[in-house]
């Protein structure tokens, strides 16, 4: 895929607070309006060194990569994934440096998403300024979350910039390149362990977690349909449900519920992720 620095095209849409949802060529002038959501939802922290610099440094973007999840700096080397299914929210993490003003981090900052062809299918952008106690030269940690429901298999590039709202200097545009790829079916993926109650009583409050296992050799995700029976019945298919989990190629990941109340009838549940056929049960006593 091509890679371009872009400062002719970029630096205007952030000095005048480009919007989301647009789409176009690189070096086109067209805007439509897109199908799916993108929505950037930054979570960022400073490293704990600084690095003793020229009172006046620009912005500059050093890593673009897809990623499992953010949960803390260093996340945008140590979580990398090179693929995804589409019908899932894909996390763009960036790193960068930045000045920061006494005690004050203000930047606007700018993710686009472009394709095989090199047109520009999604953009998200949004301020963030915070105070900080510390100053210098830093490096920090973003992200954009990207919904993909209506993207298509194949290959993407995502290109990050940023801009120090006080100096206004804008970074050279930094890229990734990431693909989606077809969804872990049948034996692409098993279930490994199921860790939850195996008994609960009617109405109980209860989560629990499941390990899967990526058993082919492409980064992808699971997107399922969730069914469940009691003892013998017929499957019923959760009509607003779907389990989705993206896992490396040959690797486990754990998924988490959220908090859910035990059915009030007796007997033994199973449920089932649908599009790998794997199971697992607990009993209303």
């Amino acid at each position: 895929m091509k890679r371009r620095t872009l400062l002719g095209s970029t630096i205007p849409l952030l000095l005048a607070g480009c919007s989301e949802g647009t789409t176009g060529g690189r070096d086109s002038g067209t805007t439509d309006t897109v199908t799916s959501t993108s929505t950037p939802a930054p979570t960022e922290t400073p490293t704990a060194t600084e690095t003793p610099t020229p009172e006046r440094q620009p912005p500059k973007v050093n890593e673009v990569s897809l990623i499992t999840e953010w949960e803390k700096f260093g996340d945008v080397l140590d979580k990398q994934i090179e693929g995804a299914a589409p019908g899932t929210n894909i996390v763009v993490g960036y790193r960068y440096n930045i000045q920061i003003h006494d005690g004050v981090h203000d930047i606007t900052k700018q993710a686009r998403i472009y394709d095989s062809s090199d047109t520009r299918i999604t953009q998200a952008s949004s301020e963030d300024r915070q105070l900080v106690d510390s100053s210098g030269y830093q490096e920090w940690e973003g992200t954009f979350y990207f919904d993909t429901t209506d993207w298509e298999i194949g290959n993407y590039e995502a290109e990050v910039i940023v801009r120090d709202n006080v100096t206004g200097d804008v970074s050279k545009s930094k890229s990734g390149e990431f693909s989606l790829n077809s969804p872990l079916t049948g034996n692409d993926a098993s279930l490994v362990s199921y860790d939850g109650p195996d008994t609960l009583q009617s109405g109980e409050e209860y989560s629990y977690s499941l390990d899967l296992q990526n058993n082919s050799n492409r980064d992808s995700s699971i997107i399922s349909p969730l069914s469940v029976k009691r003892g013998d019945s017929d499957w019923y298919t959760y009509p607003d449900s779907m389990f989705r989990l993206t896992i490396p190629s040959n690797e486990q990941r754990t998924w988490e519920s959220e908090t859910a109340t035990a059915p009030s009838d007796k007997g033994v549940y199973t449920y089932r992720i649908d599009d790998i056929g794997e199971t697992w049960t607990y009993e209303i006593v």
